[in-house]
């Protein structure tokens, strides 16, 4: 029987003892009571002293896991276990180590470099505390974006690897510090560099045997793999990653290591996010956006602050990537939302870089928003996104992030130039886009040189719309051939047929001017080119819209050749589009298509059947003014009035030509309500001219 179970009984026995020499006085009962009395003492005595022991083991249980699991997170943090132990040795060390670390955990960055460099002068420093000391400046340093001090501290804790001599101190050092400087040539895009630091960091991972750093090994490995064009390495890499990320759940589980388990749950999304950018996209997205709400379970805002606006960015992310293929403006909503919430922790004044990537990444989630809902306010929102970033991410002081956000920038001037201010938003754009190339250099960021080329050809062509189309067409068609410059087909397919869309689609809106036939055949080139990649069963989307533009080619051609089989081959074109783009699920292309139908009766109308074309224009202009509202898309409404006008002016011609040259007129006057003298000058005056003409034509027949 138990000490403590026999304790209550002896005591209760005494009870009744000492109620018995009440009742039975005798000498003998009192002697016995006596003897009872001292036993149960003794045993009192010995079950305070089996309490004590037991608490004082207790709280030796309870240090031991506390030390442990400080260790434990430390040696997570990259600080090799010889440090970890040195910490209860040498208080100076310690405390500025704790605050250092508590400081990077606030976000608080330029603190946390104080406490370091405190340790530089406050602390008698050993080769293995040199390194550990510069290679957690030289983080500080990154998560600032200020590149170069980080390249130079954790360089100088490379430097001081040489003077460790014990193997297992070094071999954890090199590990962390190798893997380290990876991150810094990768962002600063010296990729043979970082991917030599990579795999040496690898390489000593395996008999570290550091789970989490060597998943972000392969992920970073699988990233650079896009930039030397080694597709499989890619793949192979991340899937490495992915599995060994999920290996290491297996250990660092929800309940036992909630934080350690929030944070391999980050880097998962983070794999499957970079997965989700070649392929799969939806299902990848979705996973990447999945391990990052679990993450966030964790990572509430009242307790981890900062991490939970690292993972809300994330989330976003993840989201803006999902909307690209899917539900676009829910998800769209939502990646919004997310980098809001990311917002409230991330203030300008507090951490102004995290404040100025999360206006960033607002910023194309609003022109992502924009591209199917409430186009001219969400533009405006994204661009004061944008502004706001550019106020930290100042061409001096950050290049890189400069660039990014003015490309971002342009993209979202030239959205808005659908529905307001065309031609002096496009300019916008244009400025944009060569700001974004002063520092995307062909030779330095050919990649990001090739994207910002081909949005700055955009912005050209969307200016030939409405001002100088020739000049505006050739200079689109010299910034898509500088994008084919990179986006080669045997390199970057996607990219390349991107491209070669734009350039076929500006052929097309040149040959509308000048050298009709020979920009209509060169446009067709560029489509064909295009086809070799978006085939209609792997992508349907792209395909449809090479055969909106191959129709609307033909259709331009038409005009100067063989006039009836080239409408007929616009009309087979647009029937295809129209397999994919129906006006349920893809309205805006729907109506793009039915533009495109209608202007191809009204040209065929000229040689054949001219009423039963023209009407067949009517229905099809129609059918686009139910998608391009005025209040909706004003730009779009106006041209579409303008097709629509041109259609009863032909049918004019031979049938009630009163009655269709007021509806004519009135067409035209639908459109002069967006196209102003002041704004659109070339389309105003086009506009007048032909009302002058119907009703001088009106007049003479009344």
């Amino acid at each position: 029987m138990e000490l403590d179970s026999i304790i209550p009984l002896l005591n209760f026995l005494i009870l009744l003892l000492s109620l018995g020499v009440i009742f039975i006085p005798t000498l003998l009962y009192k002697l016995i009571s006596l003897i009872l009395g001292l036993i149960v003492l003794t045993f009192n005595i010995a079950l305070i002293k089996k309490n004590k022991k037991e608490k004082k083991a207790n709280k030796e249980r309870t240090e031991k896991f506390s030390l442990n699991q400080q260790k434990h997170y430390l040696m997570l943090k990259g600080v090799p276990e010889p440090i970890v132990i040195e910490l209860g040795k040498d208080p100076v060390f310690k405390k500025y180590i704790n605050d250092g670390k508590d400081n990077e955990k606030n976000g608080k960055y330029k603190e946390a470099i104080d406490n370091y460099k405190g340790i530089l002068k406050n602390s008698d420093l050993n080769a293995i505390k040199k390194v550990v000391v510069y290679n957690f400046i030289g983080s500080c340093y990154y998560q600032q974006g200020l590149y170069n001090q980080a390249m130079k501290n954790t360089m100088e804790s490379e430097n001081n690897l040489r003077e460790i001599k014990d193997k297992k101190e070094k071999w954890e050092a090199q590990a962390s510090v190798f893997y380290n400087l990876g991150l810094v040539n990768k962002i600063l895009t010296h990729f043979p560099l970082a991917q030599s630091y990579f795999i040496k960091a690898l390489k000593i991972n395996k008999i570290t045997r550091n789970q989490i750093r060597e998943a972000n090994i392969f992920q970073d490995l699988a990233v650079l793999s896009l930039f030397f064009k080694k597709p499989k390495k890619f793949f192979n890499y991340l899937k490495n990653s992915i599995q060994t990320y999920q290996k290491a759940l297996v250990v660092y589980d929800e309940i036992n290591f909630p934080i350690e388990y929030a944070k391999i749950k980050i880097n998962l999304g983070n794999a499957y996010y970079t997965l989700a950018e070649v392929k799969d996209k939806a299902q990848n997205a979705k996973l990447s956006k999945e391990a990052f709400q679990k993450a966030l379970e964790i990572y509430i805002k009242e307790q981890f602050p900062m991490l939970f606006a690292r993972t809300q960015i994330n989330l976003g992310n993840a989201y803006y990537t999902l909307a690209e293929v899917k539900d676009k403006a829910q998800n769209a909503k939502l990646s919004k939302e997310a980098y809001e919430k990311a917002l409230v922790v991330y203030t300008k004044e507090e951490f102004p870089m995290d404040y100025a990537l999360a206006q960033n990444n607002l910023g194309n989630a609003y022109w992502s928003l924009a591209e199917v809902k409430d186009k001219e306010e969400n533009c405006h929102m994204a661009i004061a996104a944008y502004q706001k970033a550019l106020e930290v991410h100042t061409k001096e002081e950050f290049p890189m992030d400069y660039a990014l956000t003015q490309n971002g920038l342009g993209v979202a001037y030239g959205l808005l130039a659908q529905v307001k201010d065309e031609g002096e938003n496009c300019h916008m754009a244009i400025a944009a886009f060569q700001e974004a190339l002063v520092v995307y250099t062909k030779e330095q960021f050919p990649m990001d040189y090739a994207l910002a080329q081909n949005n700055l050809g955009n912005a050209y062509w969307s200016l030939a719309e409405v001002k100088d189309k020739e000049e505006n067409c050739h200079m689109a068609i010299a910034a898509y051939q500088k994008a084919l410059e990179v986006r080669t087909k045997e390199e970057f397919p996607m990219d390349y047929a991107v491209s070669q869309i734009n350039l076929g689609d500006t052929y097309s809106t040149l040959a509308q001017v000048k050298d009709k036939e020979e920009n209509c055949h060169k446009a067709f080139a560029a489509f064909q080119k295009a086809l070799e990649i978006y085939t209609k069963e792997q992508f349907p989307m792209q395909y449809a819209t090479i055969q909106i533009n191959l129709g609307t080619a033909y259709r331009v051609l038409s005009t100067v050749k063989d006039k009836e089989e080239n409408c007929h081959k616009a009309f087979a074109a647009f029937q295809k589009a129209l397999e994919i783009y129906t006006k349920e699920q893809f309205p805006m292309q729907y109506a793009t298509i039915q533009i495109n139908l209608g202007t191809a009766y009204r040209v065929l109308s000229t040689v054949k059947d001219k009423e039963e074309n023209c009407h067949k224009a009517f229905a099809a202009f129609q059918k686009a003014l139910e998608i391009y509202t005025k209040e909706q898309f004003p730009m779009l409404f106006a041209r579409t009035q303008i097709n629509l006008g041109n259609a009863y002016y032909t049918l004019a011609e031979v049938k009630d030509k009163a009655q269709n040259a007021k509806l004519s007129k009135e067409a035209y006057e639908k459109a002069l309500q967006i196209f102003n003298k002041k704004e659109y000058p070339e389309a105003f005056k086009m506009l007048n001219t032909n009302i002058l003409i119907l009703e001088k034509e009106y007049n003479l027949l009344n």
